[in-house]
């Protein structure tokens, strides 16, 4: 794993409600070398709080700038949501082992913040030509991250909490399946629900499974010991943060 540290600058903010925010910041070292799968833990100089890990929503290694979506769930997250364009962060990255990549079709299952380390992986496999279906979820239509770019890249599926379906996109996964679509690879980031729901598939269909996990983490690189997740008890950070999902169990 190959890492550095840098100092970045918030180039803009943009709230799209209270708890949700996207940062655009200028990291270009790290922006040349992350890739899909991977992530990178933020850390405002002068914060007594650990460093948060947070997969981009995108990054452009011509011009330098990684875009991050913060969920406010704690005082941590709230320094990084109160960031203004020029402030400074410590980035560190990139981090984790990305996903190795096989052929497809490939499904895409995520919801809210969840769905930010997806498009990465999206247009990945648009630009390798596998066929690709998205099936995303959340609470309003304005926190469905990057829809037309989801939409433009590969059939997409969208939940709204406040249309009130009574069912996840998992079941409309599952249902597709039933009427023949056949994915070979499966991938769900951002809702307990959803890992259970891609359970449930792989018990009906035999399907390649993986989850990105979200895990508290102080160092980031393996140091710690303290994001230790699954059976085998790999590091989220060094071994992850994607891990399969095998019969119905994390490895």
């Amino acid at each position: 794993m190959s890492w550095l540290q840098e100092p970045a600058r918030v180039v803009t903010r943009t709230h799209l409600d209270e708890t949700v925010t996207v940062l655009a910041l200028k990291a270009p070292r790290i922006a040349e070398m992350i890739v899909p799968g991977q992530f990178v833990m933020l850390h405002p100089p002068t914060s007594s709080y650990l460093p948060r890990a947070m997969a981009p929503l995108s990054w452009d290694s011509r011009t330098g700038i990684l875009s991050i979506v913060v969920r406010i769930v704690g005082p941590g997250t709230r320094e990084l949501q109160a960031l203004a364009p020029g402030d400074e962060v410590d980035i560190t990255g990139p981090l984790g082992t990305a996903l190795p990549f096989a052929p497809g079709p490939w499904a895409l299952v995520g919801r809210g913040v969840g769905i930010a380390p997806l498009l990465p992986w999206a247009h990945a496999l648009a630009a390798a030509n596998q066929e690709v279906r998205f099936y995303l979820s959340a609470r309003r239509r304005d926190l469905l991250l990057a829809e037309q770019e989801f939409r433009e890249l590969g059939q997409l599926t969208g939940h709204l909490d406040e249309e009130k379906t009574g069912h996840l996109v998992t079941d409309d996964l599952l249902r597709d399946m039933e009427n023949g679509w056949k994915p070979e690879q499966i991938l769900v980031c951002g809702s307990r629900r959803l890992t259970e729901g891609t359970v449930e598939i792989q018990r009906r269909f035999p399907v390649n499974a993986s989850v990105l996990l979200e895990e508290k983490m102080a160092c980031g690189i393996g140091w710690c010991k303290g994001c230790a997740s699954g059976e085998q008890w790999a590091l989220l950070c060094v071994d992850g943060p994607t891990r399969p999902l095998i019969e119905g169990v994390i490895q």
